[in-house]
């Protein structure tokens, strides 16, 4: 999850993240990995430990596209 994830999710309420996150963990992905420092959202953290879904940062900076 890059800035832009991390930016869309945080406009959503409490809930509805939950709910996505839910979703998201539900399709059997083995791993989260969040880039650039981001912080972990509680309800990304309650439903990765209820599925469990590892979440591992990320900090290495992709290189620049052209």
């Amino acid at each position: 999850m890059g800035k832009v994830e991390s930016s869309y999710v945080e406009g959503l309420s409490s809930e509805e993240r939950r709910s996505r996150f839910d979703r998201l963990f539900e399709t059997g992905i083995p791993v989260l990995l969040l880039s650039r420092n981001i912080d972990v959202f509680p309800e990304c953290l309650a439903a990765a430990q209820e599925h469990g879904v590892p979440i591992l940062p990320y900090q290495r900076a992709l290189p620049p596209t052209n």
